[in-house]
């Protein structure tokens, strides 16, 4: 377990609910899911990939969804600075409920949602309700983001969906934590410099003396450099870090050569050298670029210098 962070994964199974329809209440859903595979699951719908059959369950995409689940939270996550629930994409528009209170509107199924739900936690047995907006509905509003692939096309039938598409849990953490993360790359003759950047939040003023600490490992596991950077103390939590690694085993496309992968972990520290948070992920080494052929003519893309082709459909 992280030092002094706690992660309560709440994936797994829920419940379902349309409100309305008393035939479909209570019904188990995996989350990561959507409605459509759980009312396949339990035969109270035909696939709708199959014949004409998306037809007959459009009444999916215009009735309200409710996924609801039980939790456990103890003395000690609560005596943390901050409990946070976080949901990483909720398709699409919903309102989220912990205990009954409200704590999240959404309306964007590419965003990460997350809130403070510290006041609103006790000992012992809690519940999460997510309430989705009918989306056949709630989608006609110019300010709703959802994925268009269930409104039909020429390649596939109308299938509106609803769901909580990604990760769900409860993170509570002290002082400093990760909020957002990213890497670049800048490609030399010899080498490779990997630039490491991203934000922090500090639970109160407590950004004084934060740091960072990275370590990156080669496709064999050896170290291949290790850094550290500074979190800019009065500013917007941003922190920088660098590494520099020399004769790259490069990343190429499928027929083109191997793909080796590089790990990168990157601590948040303290003042003391004590670590609050810690992110880790993996990344190939490569340029990409879009190029033009001999002729001058038509664009095409190279990786590494060399160019190649796109295979496939519908790009």
């Amino acid at each position: 377990m992280k030092p002094n962070m706690r992660i309560v994964d709440l994936t797994g199974v829920w419940t379902l609910s349309c409100p309305g329809r008393d035939d479909i209440a209570g019904l188990e859903v995996v989350v990561p899911g959507g409605v459509h595979p759980a009312l396949m699951e339990a035969g109270l719908i035909p696939d709708p990939g199959v014949g004409g059959n998306a037809a007959e369950v459009k009444w999916v995409g215009e009735r309200d969804w409710v996924f609801e689940r039980p939790f456990e939270v103890d003395e000690a996550l609560l005596a943390h600075d901050i409990v946070d629930i976080e949901l990483d994409g909720i398709d699409t528009v919903a309102e989220v409920f912990v205990n009954d209170a409200p704590v999240l509107k959404v309306d964007n199924m590419f965003h990460r949602w997350r809130a403070d739900v510290k006041g609103v936690l006790r000992p012992g047995e809690n519940r999460v309700r997510v309430a989705i907006a009918a989306p056949s509905r709630a989608a006609n509003s110019e300010s709703v983001r959802k994925a268009r692939y269930g409104f039909g096309s020429a390649y596939s039938p109308e299938c509106v969906t609803a769901g909580i598409c990604r990760a769900v849990r409860l993170r509570a953490w002290n002082v400093a934590h990760f909020c957002d993360f990213g890497l670049s790359q800048g490609h030399e003759a010899d080498g490779v410099t990997i630039f490491i950047g991203g934000w922090i939040e500090t639970a109160g003023d407590l950004a004084a003396g934060l740091g960072v600490r990275f370590e990156i490992a080669d496709p064999d596991g050896v170290c291949a450099c290790r850094g550290s950077g500074e979190v800019r103390e009065g500013g917007d939590g941003a922190f920088h870090a660098k590494g520099y690694i020399a004769a790259p085993r490069l990343w190429w496309p499928n027929g083109l050569g191997e793909q080796p992968l590089y790990r990168i972990e990157v601590a948040l520290c303290d003042a003391a050298g004590a670590e609050l948070d810690r992110i880790a992920c993996r990344i190939g080494l490569r340029t990409l670029a879009v190029d033009e052929d001999e002729t001058g003519g038509s664009s095409r893309l190279a990786c590494n210098g060399v160019p190649f082709a796109l295979r496939g459909g519908v790009w």
